[in-house]
């Protein structure tokens, strides 16, 4: 009497539709293959999202699936055993990007069966999703006090990064004098300025969510300022 074990070489493949912008929802496609020689049975995928995506729905026809939207875990049974030569039907995952994924995730799922697998090393398969910066960068500029020829003022330029991510820089803030007002200096902690022909020109690095930057101009008040002017930054 001789014990013969089926033999089923399962592999998992996973790939993604769509960029992973962060508010935007990405489709994720689990693809099992048993390259045999016996048939598979029992066979299961488990995929659980990384944080920074959440769960919106899956497709899987011919599959089993049990989800945990709170973990984004998904775990899927095939119905039938899988024969050789042969690919289950796909498993299709939509996922909603969050500002957690910044600057990427990588999502790993996995197979497995009841029958023996001579080769593990392909039973898994990641898939890596870049998520690009998406901020909300805002500008104020304030002054205090009236402006009198011959004198200095300045200006206070407030940099705020409302996010929902950091922003990686570099960021730059440009601010052309109007006729009238002569350069004298710009200083910001973090920030690198200079001026040519009356533009002045700052340059930042990475700015965290909520995170508050500002940046200081002086300036000469000369004749032609007169009755007022307007800065633009």
């Amino acid at each position: 009497t001789i014990s013969v074990e089926e033999n089923a070489d399962l592999s998992l493949t996973k790939t993604h539709v769509g960029s992973g912008v962060v508010g935007t929802e990405v489709v994720f496609t689990l693809q099992v293959a048993n390259a045999g020689p016996s048939e598979a049975d029992n066979v299961v995928v488990s995929d659980t999202l990384p944080t920074g995506l959440s769960y919106v729905s899956h497709v899987a026809d011919g599959w089993d699936c049990e989800v945990n939207a709170d973990t984004g875990a998904i775990r899927c049974t095939l119905s039938t055993p899988l024969d050789p030569d042969a690919s289950a039907p796909p498993i299709t995952v939509t996922a909603l990007v969050l500002p957690a994924a910044y600057p990427g995730v990588t999502n790993t799922a996995a197979v497995e069966s009841t029958s023996n697998d001579p080769d593990a090393s392909n039973n898994s398969a990641s898939d890596e999703l870049p998520v690009p910066a998406l901020v909300n960068l805002t500008l104020t500029k304030t002054h205090t006090g009236d402006f009198k020829v011959g004198e200095q003022g300045t200006f206070t330029l407030t940099v705020v990064n409302e996010g929902p991510t950091p922003d990686p820089g570099p960021i730059t803030v440009t601010d052309t004098l109007p006729t009238g007002l002569a350069f004298v200096s710009a200083e910001g902690a973090g920030w690198e300025c200079a001026e040519a022909a009356g533009t002045i020109t700052c340059t930042g690095g990475e700015m965290a969510v909520d995170e508050t930057d500002t940046i200081t101009v002086t300036v000469r008040t000369d004749a032609a300022a007169y009755p007022e002017v307007t800065n633009v930054a």
